[in-house]
């Protein structure tokens, strides 16, 4: 008897120690799950033109701008009203593309463009039309409301760990759309269904839509011109004649992707005329956005007053060309805007210029364990700054014509560059002197005191051996990071709707903006990023007539 009771308390001890130590695990598990700050925030609309903040103030560790980031414009349809859909995917700058084509065609073919929202977190992968379709649905947010409003001492649950990487906004939140609804009719749709299309324009699934699914990701290309010169060239799999589709009757002509730069050909005049309108509205805009942007440009002494750059680091291609792509930059900068000796230049960058135009070859493309925060493997030799004795360069517009181009591999001497704008020269003598520029401004070379703004996704640029050339050589070099005081707001921003923090998408598309307003733009080869800015942007924001270059 007494040894059925001893194997009981056993049992029973075994048993309690077991339930208390699995309690244990999943009390410390819960604990560390990642809570958020969702205080109580001040409401503003960024939508609308007035600039006031209303607001409740209350005592928060942190407070949030809830905005807006819906138009909700109400429509009517129009008796014999013909309309074109396509799905959006990727990335935001892919669906800027795709809605750049989107716009083009809905103009050609006179229909009322169905726009989805603007998609921003982790990019959603093109996929076949119909599954593309299914795909889409995964993004939505319904039935996870509850969600935003878990305290923040609160562990979230399961269903809303992912809740706030990724966010939907109108792409009336983010660049002007007013300009363009009056070009061409636009019906925002939040919801991609055929359910909606059958609701919202009455009409039938299986009578009304004319499909054009791809099954590949260069499927179809649309073209304004039966014999195209540009089609012999061409990766696309079909060949789309928009006098074919101008003779669709049925209501809805449904597309999959439109992402592909130039993937409706503008070859007639009065399509590129339509595309230059189209690319010189859909650039980023909105209040915050223009606050900030307009306060960073005037403290780098006002457009068209620096240098704008674009370098990327940080994934791909990029990762394993850094070093080349960012040597090439510093010498175009070094070569056309100062005096330096090749000596001066080999110590300032650090003795490292014969390394740092090789690629690294320790970057394995297709390999995930490649770090984001990429620091260069190559240690500056010096890492002072030299005191220069290079003879003071008289401002004029006549440039030396001993030039010197390492990339060339040539050995003349330096020359000063003098920007080609009428202003300028009367103040490359004294505009820096408004700037707060990091370092002491050199006072025998001032094409080296010329401001220069970087935009990069480089981790902590400043102490960042990839980028030490600039931040030695030139003493008036700026990053984001330096403008915190500006980016209050902007980092505060959220969705009102589901509580998401938006600041992680504004800054890029502020980095974009204020790089675009230099007098010089130069950004990172191959880079479609950097193309967009130096081809739409900078000539947007300086005053340049954009350029349609078609290429195959």
């Amino acid at each position: 008897m007494a040894a059925i009771l001893s194997f009981r308390t056993r049992r029973v001890f075994f048993l309690s120690l077991t339930l208390f130590l699995i309690l244990g695990f999943f009390y410390t598990l819960l604990n560390r799950l990642p809570t958020y700050d969702l205080d109580d925030s001040r409401t503003h609309n960024i939508l609308s033109n007035d600039n006031k903040v209303n607001y409740i103030p209350i005592e928060s560790a942190k407070k949030y701008i809830d905005v807006e980031v819906k138009e909700n414009i109400k429509f009517d349809i129009n008796p014999g009203e013909k309309f074109l859909a396509y799905f959006t995917h990727s990335g935001y700058h892919n669906q800027r593309i795709a809605l750049e084509n989107a716009l083009l065609l809905a103009k050609l073919l006179n229909r009322t463009l169905l726009l989805q929202p603007v998609l921003l977190g982790p990019p959603v992968p093109w996929a076949r039309f119909d599954k593309l379709y299914e795909r889409l649905f995964l993004i939505s947010k319904n039935g996870l409301e509850h969600c935003s409003d878990i305290p923040k001492e609160y562990p979230l649950p399961l269903e809303c760990i992912n809740y706030y990487t990724y966010t939907t906004v109108s792409w009336g939140f983010l660049i002007n759309m007013k300009p363009i609804r009056e070009w061409n009719k636009i019906i925002e749709r939040w919801d991609h269904s055929f359910e909606w299309l059958e609701h919202n324009l009455n009409i039938n699934k299986d009578k009304d839509i004319h499909f054009i699914k791809d099954t590949t990701l260069w499927d179809y290309r649309i073209y304004d011109k039966n014999e195209s010169k540009v089609l012999k060239f061409d990766k696309y799999k079909r060949k789309l004649i928009l006098d074919d589709l101008k003779r669709i009757e049925k209501k809805v002509l449904h597309l999959g992707s439109l992402f592909g730069s130039y993937r409706v050909l503008p070859e007639n005049d009065n399509s590129k005329e339509y595309l230059k309108f189209i690319r010189k509205n859909i650039i980023p805009y909105n209040n915050i956005l223009k606050e900030t942007s307009d306060n960073i440009v005037e403290k780098l002494g006002g457009e068209k007053n620096f240098i704008g750059l674009h370098i990327r680091v940080s994934d791909g291609f990029f990762m394993k060309s850094a070093r080349k792509n960012i040597d090439f930059i510093y010498h175009q900068i070094v070569n056309n805007f100062t005096n330096f000796t090749p000596e001066e230049v080999d110590e300032l960058e650090g003795g490292t210029h014969d390394q740092d135009v090789l690629e690294d070859e320790s970057v394995v493309l297709g390999n995930d364990d490649n770090s984001r925060n990429i620091t260069s493997s190559i240690t500056p030799k010096s890492i002072k700054s030299i005191k220069l004795t290079t003879t003071t360069t008289t401002i004029n517009n006549n440039k030396n014509k001993n030039n010197n181009n390492n990339n060339n591999n040539n050995n003349n001497n330096k020359r000063v560059y003098i920007p080609d704008i009428p202003e300028f020269s009367n103040k490359i003598n004294g505009f820096s002197s408004k700037v707060n520029c990091k370092k002491q401004l050199h006072s025998t070379d001032q094409g080296a005191n010329t401001v220069i703004y970087i935009a990069t996704d480089a981790k902590d640029p400043r102490n960042n051996p990839l980028l030490f050339k600039f931040f030695n050589t030139f003493p008036c070099v700026f990053i984001l990071d330096d403008f915190e005081q500006d980016l209050i707001d902007l980092k505060s921003v959220r969705n009102i709707h589901d509580k998401t923090p938006l600041a992680s998408y504004l800054i890029p598309m502020l980095d974009s903006i204020i790089s675009a307003k230099g007098f010089s733009f130069i950004g990172t080869p191959k880079s479609t990023f950097s193309n967009y800015i130096d081809k739409t942007l900078h000539p947007i924001y300086t005053g340049k007539d954009l350029i349609i270059n078609i290429t195959p």
